[in-house]
C-alpha cells in the first residue's frame, strides 16, 4: 500500500512546494524600448568607426559604460528599485542582480532593442527610460571624443609634415624637385584633413552627428512573463516523477538484512 500511494503524494508534495514557491517568487514583466542609428548630415567617410558596422555595441565600449557599476547602482537609487533586496545584500550584489536584468539585443538594420525585467511594471518602464537615454547619450559622448583625437592626430601629423617641407634652393636637383613636391602635395592634403577634422568635432559638439531614432518608447507591460500557475506545475511535475519513480524501485531494496541469532 505505501508503494500505490507515492505517485500521488508525491505529486501532492510538489504542488504544495511550487506553490510555496510561487507565493514567495513575485512574477516578472519586461519592459522594452528600441532605438535606431540614423545617418546625419556629415559624410559618412568623417565619421570613425562609420564602416565598422552595427552591432550589440554600436560603438566599442558603449554598453559596458551603460552597465558599470556606478551607473546602475544610480538607477538602483533613483528608482527604489530592489527594496527588500537592497535590506540585506551589498551593493555589488544588488548591480549584478539589475545587470542580469537588462539585455541590449541587436537588429538589423542598425537597432537596438533594450530590454529590462523586474517585478514592478512601471519601475521597468523607468528603468528601461533611462537606460535608452544613457545609451545615446553615452553614443553621442563617445562620437565626440573620437572626433577629437581625430582632429588632434591629424593635426600633429600636418605639423610634422609643415616641418619637414623646407625651402627648396635653387641649385636642387631633379629628384629633390621631385620629394619636395611630393612633401608639398601631402602637407596640402592633411591641412584639408583637418579642416575637416575640425568642421566634424563642431557638428559632434552641436550633437549633428549620427543620430538616434526611438521606433519603440518604453513599454509598460501589462502581463507578466511568467504564469504564476507554472512554477507549482513544475512542483507537481517533479513530485509525480518522484513518485513514480518511488514506485518502481523495489523498497526491499532499502531493508536492512535480516540477523541471524545463533542457537
Amino acid at each position: 500500500m505505501r508503494r500505490v500511494y507515492a505517485g500521488p503524494l508525491g505529486g501532492l508534495a510538489g504542488f504544495a512546494c511550487g506553490l510555496v514557491y510561487a507565493s514567495a517568487t513575485p512574477p516578472e514583466y519586461v519592459s522594452d524600448a528600441v532605438v535606431r542609428r540614423v545617418s546625419s548630415v556629415i559624410p559618412e567617410r568623417f565619421i570613425p568607426g562609420a564602416d565598422s558596422g552595427f552591432g550589440v555595441d554600436p560603438v566599442p565600449g558603449i554598453t559596458q559604460t551603460v552597465l558599470a557599476r556606478h551607473t546602475l547602482a544610480n538607477i538602483v537609487q533613483t528608482h527604489d528599485l530592489y527594496g527588500a533586496e537592497r535590506k540585506s545584500l551589498p551593493v555589488e550584489r544588488i548591480v549584478e542582480l539589475m545587470r542580469r536584468s537588462i539585455s541590449f539585443e541587436s537588429q538589423p538594420p542598425d537597432r537596438i532593442r533594450i530590454a529590462f525585467r523586474y517585478k514592478d511594471p512601471e519601475a521597468a518602464q523607468k528603468a528601461v527610460r533611462e537606460l535608452m537615454t544613457r545609451l545615446i547619450d553615452e553614443s553621442l559622448r563617445y562620437q565626440l571624443q573620437q572626433t577629437r583625437l581625430t582632429r588632434e592626430f591629424l593635426e600633429g601629423l600636418a605639423n610634422k609634415a609643415a616641418d619637414q617641407l623646407t625651402p627648396l634652393p635653387a641649385a636642387a636637383s631633379e629628384r629633390q624637385r621631385i620629394d619636395h613636391d611630393i612633401a608639398r602635395r601631402e602637407y596640402e592634403s592633411l591641412k584639408t584633413k583637418v579642416h575637416e577634422a575640425r568642421l566634424l568635432e563642431s557638428l559632434a559638439g552641436r550633437r549633428q552627428g549620427p543620430i538616434w531614432e526611438v521606433l519603440d518608447v518604453p513599454s509598460l507591460p501589462s502581463n507578466p512573463e511568467t504564469a504564476e500557475w507554472q512554477p507549482a506545475g513544475v512542483g507537481a511535475a517533479a513530485g509525480l516523477v518522484l513518485g513514480l519513480l518511488a514506485l518502481l524501485v523495489p523498497w526491499r531494496m532499502f531493508r536492512r538484512p535480516a540477523q541471524i541469532v545463533e542457537a
